[in-house]
């Protein structure tokens, strides 16, 4: 095969009916065979009801050591014949680049074409590098003093009372339990002296039932209910 190994080989599809709307070129790779037909099993399979006029098995292109280009086209004693150029074709023939070759008079069309490397890629489009990306102020949100002083724990988080500090004296309870804790507290170091006990829980039940009933009554009422 004579056909420089630089080059590549390509069997170009030429539209030739109304319904043919994307069209392939298909490479062609040695020592592979091409075969052109209706028939499933074929390289390229032509559509039965678009080309009843090509045969199952219509036309083979192969690798020729002899011709200029390294390809040939033979026919396969098809019935309506295979034309190169417009000459049917008797057995095989030599291709060169631009050489038609149509299947049948009213069947499908190809080109034969030898393409550089140059060529061949120039038609693949290149993958897109992705944008880099733009590190902008804008696009870059970094943690600020005041969510940074928001996020720490404060003494009033640690110790409740203390924010709360101001409004003990507003609380109803607040002079209650300050009795109660001090009344508690007395008892406890009056143990051993019943009399004074005695005294300390009468005054304290004494003082639990007049807060009770003022507070029913209402402090606005100032001496009765």
């Amino acid at each position: 095969m004579t056909g420089s190994p630089l080059c590549s080989a390509f069997l170009r599809r030429i539209a030739s009916h109304h319904k043919e709307s994307s069209l392939a070129a298909y490479p062609l790779v040695a020592p592979a065979s091409v075969v052109i037909g209706r028939d499933p099993r074929c390289q390229i399979v032509l559509d039965s009801q678009l080309y009843g006029s090509v045969s199952r098995q219509h036309a083979r292109l192969s690798p020729s050591a002899v011709s200029p280009s390294g390809w040939q086209v033979c026919d396969l004693d098809s019935a309506n014949g295979t034309f190169v150029n417009g000459q049917r074709l008797q057995g095989c023939r030599h291709l060169k680049p631009g050489d038609q070759i149509l299947l049948s008079q009213a069947g499908p069309r190809f080109v034969f074409e030898i393409r550089s490397p140059t060529q061949t890629t120039s038609n693949i489009p290149l993958p897109t590098e992705p944008e880099p990306l733009s590190l902008t102020p804008s696009a870059v949100s970094l943690p600020d003093a005041s969510q940074s002083a928001s996020d720490a724990l404060t003494l009033s988080q640690l110790f409740p009372i203390l924010s709360t500090g101001r409004d003990l004296t507003r609380k109803a309870y607040l002079v209650p339990g300050i009795i109660t804790v001090s009344f508690v507290v007395l008892m406890f170091l009056s143990i051993g002296k019943p009399g004074f006990f005695n005294l300390l829980l009468a005054a304290y039940i004494a003082g639990i039932a007049y807060y009770f009933v003022y507070q029913l009554c209402g402090k606005q009422n100032h001496g009765g209910c």
